[in-house]
């Protein structure tokens, strides 16, 4: 997996709900004094876990340009670890990325109902914690939703988890306007609101909707004004 090259810290709109996991996270990309040596950011989708998994792969690489930085996730880490059992053995794979100076896992909640696969990965990521590795890990769900993993985890020594919230109406208002000024696209009041409300928070779905409300930026929206709001309210079904 590619870090996306738009998904830095620059680029991460700071909101209430996810600022403590941001600071976290930059403190942890830049091995500040008392950052932990394992991160886990858990919430719902939308939230910001994954641009901030690969904001700090970016920083990382800015700070040390020949670091081993390894971005994946916890579904193709678990092809791989069947693949070593077929073949080469769990050793082998849990050898395989002891040289790395930091491991990005998306997606950590693909694991929940393997509890095998689980006590597996927890093993390997204990192993590469204290070979020296820090890992970053991103979660679809609370860690007590993937079992016995989220307690192996805990017991890692410097892990921490930290929750990330969706925006209120306001802040996912004011994240729709400084998204929608990145594309050069003026989002009317009327059109604005039916998005906030249709998209509760979402910013993955925010992000979507500012690309396709650039689809009718061009048009004066004065002069279409009921055609425009007419649109958008087939479009979230409130017509």
């Amino acid at each position: 997996m590619s870090l996306r090259w738009d998904f830095t810290f620059d680029r991460f709109i700071p909101i209430s709900s996810s600022e403590t996991g941001r600071r976290l996270a930059a403190g942890f990309a830049e091995c500040a004094h008392g950052s932990p040596r394992m991160l886990l950011l858990f919430g719902p989708s939308g939230t910001g876990k994954t641009h901030l998994l690969h904001a700090v792969g970016h920083a990382t690489y800015q700070r040390m340009p020949d670091a081993s930085v390894v971005a994946t996730t916890a579904s193709d880490l678990c092809a791989q670890l069947v693949e070593g059992l077929r073949n080469d053995g769990a050793v082998a794979f849990r050898q395989k990325y002891v040289a790395a100076h930091l491991l990005l896992i998306d997606d950590l909640h693909d694991l929940i109902g393997k509890p095998a696969t689980q006590h597996e990965f927890a093993t390997c990521l204990r192993m590469w914690v204290e070979s020296g590795a820090r890992i970053m890990c991103a979660c679809g769900t609370p860690p007590v939703m993937i079992g016995q993993l989220a307690d192996r985890l805990g017991s890692i020594p410097g892990a921490r988890s930290i929750e990330l919230k969706r925006p209120s109406p306001r802040e996912s208002l004011r994240i729709l306007k400084i998204m929608a000024a990145m594309k050069g696209v003026v989002i009317p009041p009327p059109i604005a609101n039916l998005v906030i409300a249709r998209c509760g928070g979402d910013i993955r779905r925010l992000i979507g909707e500012v690309a396709r409300l650039g689809m009718v930026a061009g048009l004066p929206f004065e002069e279409h004004r009921d055609e425009i709001i007419e649109a958008w309210q087939r479009r979230f079904g409130q017509r």
